[in-house]
């Protein structure tokens, strides 16, 4: 039975990763897990890496180079906070550090080597000065395929860009074969573009192995490659699309259960998980200080003053210049962001780079096509107001006066958040409350505790056999319940 099984996952973690509810349809939890292992080992995959995907060491140097073209204002961020973010994204991988870093102007990110001469031979001092540096983190979204190996030519250390160490921070965190699958569908693109970059105009610009001998042997190793990738990424996407299905019958559940879902998104590392943490008064979470902590969407079950029980969903956080692969390949992620309820945006407060933050999830909110509706009653919470004493006044009109200003692990202004979301759910899941008068000791009221959540209960003055109830339910719990019992209770609107 689905209840059941549920009650068994939830009294004690009060934590689930959102597909393990669901009843009916067979579901092997570990499917998605052996297979994003058994694609790990792919022999023909693993070969490709090794031509076409720099190979880092565990323990590994960066020097963190953040591009900046002169004279071209950015009215939402600065370099220097554009090269913070790019040290931390290095340091939220295990076992990187940030060895040194600065600012390098460019013309453009066209160049075939991406920096002038002048630049580049003071990377080179830079990098033959310091043997502690073995990576060069070039912090701009796609390095092109021959940019990448001119830099390496010229440096002898290999060079990374934002795709790369982010998809690094990804396959570090992931903990479930859902998460796994997903990031190894986002490298296909990025494999897919560097052996066509590499190969651009019918120049040899990484070595090939070409005919080894045997079976074979006239196959052009760059056609192998791609048909491989093309089979790789539709057997991982058939294995979504049966969790997303899966993900679509939990969905129906819910609904059916009238257990309605709040999404609580925001930038990576404003404190989503901390804010859930503090409404679910568990101790279990357990908030991590890095950037993209969260991978899968998780679901924890609390209750709310006129809600039994509610679903807060702990969703991957959004970061600036993300490449547009990376965010299709979560997609069957972020639709449970977009068949939510309700939107909670938590944001950092305190951070330099607010006013860029803001506008990054509005335009991924807009990119994932999450609906209008949802968005526009969004609820916005100003997070970590224990860290700052006063706003600078060139942010005061980015945090607007209906966005709830509280501290999610100092508890400011908890009751208010909770309220908050109270109000805008009843609204838009059409709960309100009424008084009931049931039979003492009855099914009715057995059903009223299944289905509703009891406000108070005092005995009929005019017939000890009855109950007055005030509950609050749903319109949808309200017409079943009548439909049921309508010839033995009467309803009074409170």
């Amino acid at each position: 039975m689905y209840i059941s099984a549920y009650r068994r996952l939830i009294p004690r973690t009060n934590q689930f990763i959102v597909r393990c509810y669901c009843r009916h349809v067979p579901w092997d939890g570990d499917y998605d897990l052996r297979l994003a292992r058994e694609l790990n080992e792919d022999k023909v995959f693993i070969e490709i890496c090794e031509q076409y995907k720099r190979k880092l060491v565990k323990r590994t140097g960066v020097f963190v180079a953040q591009p900046f073209v002169r004279f071209k204002d950015d009215l939402l961020s600065t370099p220097d906070l554009r090269f913070q973010e790019a040290m931390s994204l290095v340091r939220s991988v295990p076992n990187w550090r940030v060895v040194d870093g600065g600012l390098f102007p460019v013309r453009g990110f066209q160049s075939p080597s991406f920096f002038s001469d002048k630049v580049i031979s003071r990377l080179n001092d830079i990098i033959l000065g310091n043997p502690l540096m073995d990576t060069l983190f070039v912090a701009v979204d796609r390095l092109l395929g021959h940019q990448q190996l001119e830099l390496e030519k010229a440096l002898s250390i290999p060079v990374i860009d934002r795709f790369s160490v982010i998809l690094e921070i990804f396959r570090s965190h992931a903990q479930t074969g859902e998460a796994m699958l997903q990031i190894q569908l986002a490298e296909i693109p990025y494999l897919m573009s560097r052996i066509k970059e590499y190969h651009s105009a019918g120049e040899e610009k990484t070595p090939l192995r070409y005919g080894r001998g045997g079976k074979g042997q006239s196959d052009d190793p760059v056609q192998k490659y791609k048909r491989h990738l093309d089979e790789r990424a539709k057997k991982i996407r058939n294995a979504l699309d049966r969790i997303e299905r899966h993900r679509t019958q939990i969905f129906q559940h819910r609904s059916k259960r009238d257990i309605p879902s709040i999404a609580v998104i925001g930038y990576t590392n404003s404190g989503k998980t901390s804010l859930i943490k503090a409404i679910t008064n568990k101790n279990e979470l357990e908030p991590e200080d890095r950037l993209f902590a969260t991978l899968d969407v998780t679901a924890h079950l609390c209750s709310f003053p006129s809600f039994k029980n509610v679903a807060l969903l702990d969703s991957i956080g959004f970061i600036a210049n993300i490449p547009p692969s990376l965010i299709t390949s979560f997609n069957t992620t972020f639709k449970d962001v977009a068949s939510s309820d309700l939107l909670v945006h938590v944001y950092d407060i305190s951070h330099p780079d607010l006013k860029n933050q803001l506008d990054t999830v509005q335009k991924t909110l807009k990119n994932l096509e999450i609906p209008q509706k949802l968005v526009d009653s969004m609820i916005n919470i100003a997070n970590k107001v224990d860290l700052i004493e006063t706003l600078p006044e060139e942010l005061t009109e980015l945090v607007c006066p209906d966005h709830i200003r509280c501290s999610a692990t100092e508890l400011t202004n908890l009751n208010t958040v909770v309220k908050e979301i109270d109000a805008k759910l009843s609204k838009f899941t059409g709960r309100n409350s009424i008084i009931l008068r049931v039979p003492n000791g009855g099914e009715e009221l057995s059903r009223l505790y299944k289905d509703s959540k009891i406000i108070s209960m005092t005995p009929d003055k005019d017939d000890a056999n009855y109950l007055l109830v005030e509950v609050i339910m749903s319109n949808a719990s309200k017409i079943k319940f009548f439909h049921h019992f309508g010839d033995r209770i009467s309803l009074n609107e409170s």
